[in-house]
């Protein structure tokens, strides 16, 4: 009953920027999953009666330098780039907070030993690294992945580490340790429900941060390999072209600008609702 109050008082509180965002959200995840819903053209079919023509009735966003449809690979790269987004955020969220978590629950040699690690890695900017594992590893979606795991999880262990300093301490998990619940059931059960929301709250911006990351190694060519439709890789194959052939940059460059202001809108709404829930 205490999870449905909660849940109704969220929806309460919604305001405009939630449901145009949401909105906006629900549009880009369905042309993600049905691509072939909004175009005709095969991302990856070459016409060479058709190089780099203007944008037009027949091709939306004109066509590239090896005549494919511009408007299709946009389209078909919305999947690549939002899968990326999603699970290179999942995996990193899912091993920060089970990291903070235990750190923060158990202290100790458990904490200076993580929080060392944590103090190592965060000396270094995010972009610097994950180049850097990826020039190790080799180019890839694959070692794109490794890389952002690695470095992605400690925002997420000191969000979840912090909430856990205070917690550990609260009345009701004084409680669960008087009655002899065991401390995974305690800190999964009891304290994790209640620190995580921070974490999700950062983890639904940090989704385009890893899609802003994955275009700018593909741009880079460190990332998805060609002719692959990914909104990064498409701007770099257009640079070469932008006097003349500006269209096949340009329209991905909005397109992946929009979603982040789209998804940032959506997680600061999200952010202020949850303090309002909380009176805070």
């Amino acid at each position: 009953m205490e999870n449905t109050g909660r849940l109704l008082n969220f929806f309460r509180n919604c305001n405009q920027e939630f449901i145009v965002s949401s909105l906006i959200l629900l549009l880009i995840i369905t042309v993600a999953i049905f691509p072939a819903w909004f175009t005709r053209y095969d991302p990856y079919e070459q016409n060479m009666e058709a190089l780099m023509q203007p944008p037009s009735a027949g091709h939306f966003f004109g066509t590239d330098n090896f005549g494919r449809d511009c408007y299709s690979r946009v389209i078909y790269g919305t999947r690549v780039d939002l899968v990326i987004g999603v699970l290179a955020t999942a995996v990193p969220f899912l091993t920060g907070v089970f990291i903070g978590l235990v750190s923060g629950y158990f202290g100790g040699k458990i904490d200076a030993v993580m929080m060392r690690i944590l103090d190592i890695t965060t000396a270094f900017p995010f972009t610097v690294l994950i180049i850097l594992i990826v020039s190790i590893l080799g180019t890839g979606m694959r070692n794109l992945y490794i890389a952002i795991w690695l470095v992605g999880w400690r925002e997420y262990a000191k969000l979840s580490r912090s909430e856990v300093l205070v917690e550990k301490n609260a009345e009701y998990v004084q409680a669960a340790k008087v009655l002899g619940f065991s401390n995974a059931r305690i800190l999964f059960r009891h304290i994790m429900p209640n620190v995580v929301q921070s974490s999700v709250v950062y983890g639904i911006t940090d989704i385009m941060l890893c899609m802003l990351t994955a275009a700018g190694m593909s741009f880079m060519g460190l990332g998805v390999e060609v002719p692959t439709p990914e909104w990064g890789a498409i701007i770099s194959e257009g640079r070469p072209f932008m006097a003349y052939a500006w269209w096949i940059s340009t329209f991905p460059g909005i397109v992946l600008m929009l979603t982040g202001i789209t998804i940032n809108v959506f997680g600061s709404s999200v952010s202020r609702m949850m303090k309002q829930m909380h009176g805070r």
